[in-house]
């Protein structure tokens, strides 16, 4: 259940990214980026940096924590949901599956992180039009399982490999 409301808000998504029209790009600073000499520090103190603007403001991938580092930092957030261990296995599991369609692991973590703090039973929500918004992603039109754990992990048929 976990893995299907993650490949059904990714699967939603994805279409909507990839047929949207490009919007012309930024012109590029002269000289070198923020970015090509930005040293990481992935310490605590450090993680409250606000980044907005162009790309060139952003920290370059390179310099990201690995996406193993990042669930790690996360998981004890997760397991204070009343997630199980499982569903937090099942979470990594789904992560790694949609990755494969091309979106950084990281990316889809930092989204589940920010929507539902990693609860696979958080409550679904209603946009302002009515629609609801569940799951991991709190995605419009997807499935929610509110208050519930240690959920199946299931495979959709469109994520063949």
């Amino acid at each position: 259940m976990i893995v299907s409301t993650l490949l059904l808000a990714l699967a939603a998504a994805m279409p909507a990214v990839f047929a949207s029209p490009v919007p012309e790009p930024l012109p590029a600073p002269k000289g070198e980026p923020k970015n090509a000499t930005l040293k990481a520090d992935f310490s605590i103190a450090a993680a409250p940096t606000f980044y907005s603007g162009p790309w060139w403001n952003f920290p370059a991938m390179n310099t990201w924590l690995t996406f193993e580092d990042m669930f790690n930092r996360n998981k004890p957030s997760m397991l204070s949901t009343g997630n199980t261990g499982e569903d937090v296995g099942r979470i990594w599991n789904a992560i790694k599956e949609c990755a494969k369609k091309g979106v950084d692991e990281r990316v889809i973590l930092g989204i589940i992180m920010q929507e539902s703090h990693g609860n696979v039973g958080v409550i679904t929500t209603k946009s302002p039009d009515g629609i609801d918004t569940a799951g991991l992603m709190q995605c419009s039109g997807c499935p929610g399982f509110p208050g519930r754990h240690g959920l199946s992990q299931v495979r959709l048929p469109f994520l063949k490999t």
